[in-house]
């Protein structure tokens, strides 16, 4: 397991790598990564089967403490073009607000056009 912790602004910010064979994941419940974190996907050549995002605010809001789907985007089209997502890796979004965001299927068809999934009550993953 590797791990990684770091205060920012009185928060703390977490990255876990946890390996069972082939499957690796992280889930994030953050705001924007740190070049450092990114810096370290690099270096250690970390790469991801499933990482679940959070996506709490909405486009036009600005994200500080948690993700806005524009950081959302960011964050999936980093993840595969610096290679810390496997070639079939899923990026899901999970802790969306009411407020800022589109419902479910609307979300999900934006969410589709960038690259990532939007996770729902009961969602049940076979990795």
């Amino acid at each position: 397991m590797v791990s990684c912790c770091r205060d920012v602004k009185k928060k703390i910010l977490k990255m876990s790598r946890w390996q069972s064979g082939a499957f690796s994941r992280a889930t994030l419940d953050t705001g924007t990564l740190l070049e450092e974190t990114w810096q370290a996907f690099r270096t250690q050549q970390i790469q991801f089967d499933l990482v679940i995002l959070d996506h709490t605010y909405g486009k036009d809001q600005v994200g500080s403490d948690h993700l806005s789907a524009n950081e959302v985007v960011e964050h999936a089209c980093r993840l595969r073009t610096n290679g810390a997502l496997k070639p079939n890796g899923r990026v899901f979004a999970t802790h969306i607000a009411h407020e800022g965001n589109p419902p479910h299927p609307e979300l999900a068809a934006v969410a589709k056009q960038h690259g990532y999934e939007v996770a729902y009550d009961g969602l049940i993953l076979i990795i």
